[in-house]
């Protein structure tokens, strides 16, 4: 009776969630922290760290799977469950997940094998409702490696990705970075911008008033991070910092035209959330 007090509670939680997101923030409207592991909203915590989304609710403290499936025990894939039939499951590797407007979003990874890595480069951005039913996918990312950044807002999803190897696992001298722009009303999909660099990077994005606003991060000149006991020391340090430059720049949605609003050299910090951008640079050459 316990158990099926706790389910009927858990169940009544997502219910909740789903129409509170749904009538308070519209698509247009809903700004908040998009990350690897865990996206930071009002009503709570998604956690992606793991291989079924989960809920944390800031006002009950209660940590619910996105699932509303009777029965369920929400557990992912393993060798004696390696087709899970849970709703919260969204792959082996889901990060940049959201409830915007009323739906769940959710980057999902290609499966892959380490004897063909080709899906590894593979990314594809999931519409579902709250409880993991009705899955759509709705934009693809080709040539994405690793996810970096993302972030939801004004009915936009923008996503960021680094290549530190090519598809056959070969390490890439210059690393690329990129980013792509999905329209979520519309499900149409663009690149925007793509860099190649010594570790180039793009660890922050914000859109706003219309327009992409992201930091571009690089060194000017080719250093190897492949000795370990090397990259520990002053020496090394000192001449990374002299190296390291970043690039603000503004990309207007509706005209594609885009342009560097501000250069520097090395920076302790750039943050970005609701149309500010704070950029801390260090005073150490």
């Amino acid at each position: 009776m316990k158990k099926k007090c706790k389910r009927i509670v858990l169940l009544l939680m997502i219910a909740v969630l789903f129409c509170s997101c749904k009538e308070e923030e519209p698509v247009d409207s809903w700004k908040a922290l998009v990350g690897l592991a865990h996206t930071y909203m009002n009503e709570g915590v998604i956690n992606t760290n793991s291989q079924v989304l989960r809920f944390y609710d800031v006002q009950s403290e209660q940590d619910v799977a996105l699932c509303a499936k009777p029965n369920c025990e929400h557990l992912g894939a393993s060798s004696t469950n390696p087709s899970p039939e849970c709703n919260a499951y969204l792959g082996s590797y889901p990060d940049m997940a959201a409830i915007v407007g009323g739906q769940l979003y959710c980057v999902i990874q290609e499966e892959f094998t380490w004897d063909k890595p080709e899906g590894l480069f593979q990314k594809y951005l999931y519409r579902a409702e709250v409880d993991g039913t009705n899955r759509k996918e709705i934009a693809k990312f080709s040539d994405a490696q690793v996810s970096a950044t993302a972030d939801y807002g004004e009915g936009y999803f923008v996503y960021t990705y680094r290549n530190t190897e090519d598809v056959e696992g070969n390490t890439l001298e210059q690393c690329r970075a990129g980013i792509y722009l999905v329209d979520l009303k519309e499900e149409k999909t663009e690149q925007s911008a793509v860099y190649d660099g010594y570790q180039a990077y793009i660890p922050n994005v914000m859109v706003y008033n219309g327009k992409v606003y992201y930091v571009y991060s690089y060194l000017k000149e080719y250093m190897d991070f492949s000795n370990y006991e090397a990259i520990f020391t002053e020496e090394f340090n000192q001449k990374m910092m002299e190296n390291i430059c970043f690039e603000l720049w503004e990309y207007d949605i509706k005209t594609k035209e885009q342009s560097c609003i501000r250069k520097g050299g090395n920076y302790n910090s750039i943050t970005m959330n609701d149309g500010i951008i704070c950029v801390r640079e260090s005073d150490r050459a």
